[in-house]
Order: structure tokens, then sequence, then C-alpha cells
């Protein structure tokens, strides 16, 4: 499995892979894991949850480090192809174009699985994006988890055989909700009170997750609940000790410094959120744009009341006023009085909460999705069938 980042650096791509590379490791595959070199104090060979972990690559974010680290994943493609069937890139359409070009190399298969649907229009603004689509659009098999990221691969000239609409999946017994004595003495735990309301956004703080909107309506909230508390679990970095391009974590505790904001908690990558899910309780999402989010599904599976922007990916997951409430983006008087409505109904939140979990363990477990996964090896190479 090849993804750009990787423990020590957490954010919601890296869990979703960490636990479907378990379950498939359950049903007998092996799995390796390779990412990039961001940081020279990191060792080449490592290992992380039982797999080896392979970092290839020059340190650092420059170009020549990122030709080094394309280079090598080529390098390590032929070096090692005896040792393995299928090249599994989880990421942007991009680093599915490398595992297109790696399984050629090696005489392997590739799947590509693209989580966001913003990949695909960034690259066909570059000048160089056609080309890279037209490798991608060639690879074995390509997991799109929206129908917008189907329509786009169509758009592309994809085969549509080689398309599989399959959702993240979502350990339903890891992310689950606890009583309301457990959930108490948990909150004890983090220093808050079994009595407090709390907010919570889980997932990279960057551009286009909406974040400057949750900021923005935070002072409205704090005049509705004066003790409420809001959580952002994540960071705006990945590689290294620097932030990515599109980060906003240091914009976001500028503003919330600047404007003298109480109760907001930045929280930075965790590797065991669900404990942060086990003492919200209402889950807050309000990205611009989205496959389908790892995070939703894991707020669903843990029974919170989710507040979402009614887009693509979302609406995919979230039946409006049934498991979660959806509005639209930029819509600040209906998103403070869909937050007045719901933090002053203490039923409407366990409806809606138990309603998502309920979603989330018939549609979205992750055993489910592994199996599915693992059927698309099995079409892709001859292994023995269990």
């Amino acid at each position: 499995m090849v993804i750009d980042c990787y423990v020590p650096y957490w954010g919601g791509a890296e869990s979703q892979m960490t636990q479907l590379a378990s379950r498939l490791s359950a049903s007998g595959c092996e799995i390796t894991v390779l990412t990039r070199r961001w940081d020279k104090n990191l060792p080449r060979r490592d290992s992380a949850f039982g797999f080896p972990v392979f970092r290839v690559g020059m340190p650092g974010r420059s170009i020549w480090a990122t030709a080094s680290y394309i280079l090598e994943l080529f390098i390590f493609a032929l070096k090692k192809r005896k040792t393995f069937d299928i090249i599994h890139t989880h990421g942007a359409a991009a680093l599915g174009a490398v595992g297109r070009v790696m399984a050629v190399l090696s005489g392997k298969k590739n799947v590509a699985k693209v989580s966001s649907s913003l990949r695909i229009p960034q690259l066909q603004k570059k000048p160089w994006g056609g080309i890279v689509l037209k490798i991608f659009s060639r690879s074995a098999a390509i997991t799109g988890l929206s129908e917008q990221i189907r329509q786009q691969l169509l758009e592309i000239g994809t085969p549509p055989d080689r398309i599989k609409k399959l959702y993240n999946g979502v350990d339903t017994e890891r992310f689950k909700p606890l009583t309301g004595e457990e959930k108490g003495q948990l909150r004890k735990r983090f220093n808050f009170s079994p009595a407090d309301l709390i907010f919570l956004y889980t997932g990279r703080l960057v551009e286009g997750k909406g974040l400057e909107d949750i900021i923005a309506v935070w002072p409205d909230i704090l005049s509705m609940h004066p003790g409420a508390k809001l959580i952002l679990v994540g960071s705006g970095k990945c590689g290294g000790t620097g932030y990515r391009k599109d980060s906003v974590e240091e914009k976001l505790k500028k503003n919330v410094s600047d404007k003298r904001l109480p109760n907001v908690f930045f929280a930075g990558d965790q590797e065991h959120p669900e404990l942060y899910y086990q003492i919200a309780d209402i889950f807050i999402f309000l990205s611009r744009s989205e496959g389908v989010s790892n995070v939703l599904l894991e707020a669903m599976a843990s029974g919170l009341c989710i507040v979402a922007s009614d887009i693509g990916g979302n609406r995919e997951l979230i039946t409006h006023n049934q498991d979660g409430i959806l509005v639209h983006e930029g819509d600040y008087k209906t998103l403070y009085k869909i937050i007045f409505l719901i933090s002053h109904d203490e039923k409407q939140q366990h409806t809606l909460g138990s309603q998502a979990r309920w979603r989330a363990k018939e549609l979205f477990d992750l055993s489910r999705v592994a199996k599915s996964y693992y059927q698309i090896y099995l079409s892709l190479v001859n292994f023995p069938k269990k």
C-alpha cells in the first residue's frame, strides 16, 4: 500500500488505510506500506501497527525531494516485484498515476483510491495534468468514494468496468458511543465536566474544510451556551515539522487568540480519535467538498448528533433530519438556527445520533468494505479463493 503521509503524521486517510490493512491482513493478505520520508530523523525502514513500513525519497518538500520520492517508488517496484501482487495507492489521482507506472514496471496490477472530488479538477487545471490523468485512468481498478467522483472518472475516459464505487469503512466496534456514566468518567480524564456541551471537529486543518465558518459562528454559540466547548482534532501538518501549503492551522489559532475566543481547544493529531468522539455531543463538519468523509463515518458510528455541509459526499451518508442535519455552505443564519434548536433538544440529539449509528453499522461497517476490496484483489490476480 502506498500513501504520501503515514505515522507519525496522522489523519483520516492514514487511519482508514490502517484499519483496512488490518482487516485485509486478517483475510490472508500480506501488507507492506510505502510512504514518503518527509523528515531525515525518520528511519527508512520501520514498522507500525504490525506492518513493515518503508520510507523513501529525500527528506523535505522541495521539487527534488518529490522527484526522488517518485523515483525510489519506481525502483522499489522493480526490485521487489517478486514479493507483491497488488499496488494499492491511497490518496490523490496523481499518486494513483504513480501507482499505475509502478504496476507497469513490475508487471503487476494496481488499485487506486481517490477520496476527494477536488483532486481530478485540480489536475485538469495544470499543464501536465492531462497526461497524469490519462495514466491514472488506465489503472486496473479505481475506487471512487462518491457518485460525483465516479462521474469525474468517466469524464476523463476511465473504462466504466474499472470504476468501483466503494465507500470508506468504519470500525463500528472501535467507534461506538459510551453509556452516560462511561462518558462522564472519560470527560473527567480530559478535564471536562459531564454537564459541558461539547462540539467536535476532526480532520485536517486545511482550506476547504469550513473551519473558518465554525470559528465565525462560535461567538454566537457561546452566547447561547457560555460554557460550551469546541475541540478541533487534527493539524495542518503532513511531513516534517512544516505545514502543508493549504494549512489554516496557524491562521485559526491566531484568529482565536486575536478575538480572545474562549473554550476552543486545538488537540492536534491523535492516534486514538475515538476517545474524542466519545466525549462529544455534536459533531460539526462544514467542508466545502468531500468524497465520502472518513471522519463523518466515525462520527456516525460514534452515535453523535451531526451538523454537516450539504455537499455531494455528505449527502450520500446523511439523510437530512433523519440521521443528521445538512446546511448549505455559508448560510450562517440557518446554521445558527439549527445549532440553537439542536443544542437545546437532547432528545433530538439522541435520536439523530442513534439513527446515524444504525446506518453506519448497516451500510459502512469496515468488515463489509474490506471484503469488497478483497474481492477486487481476487478479480485482478489469481489468489486462491477462501
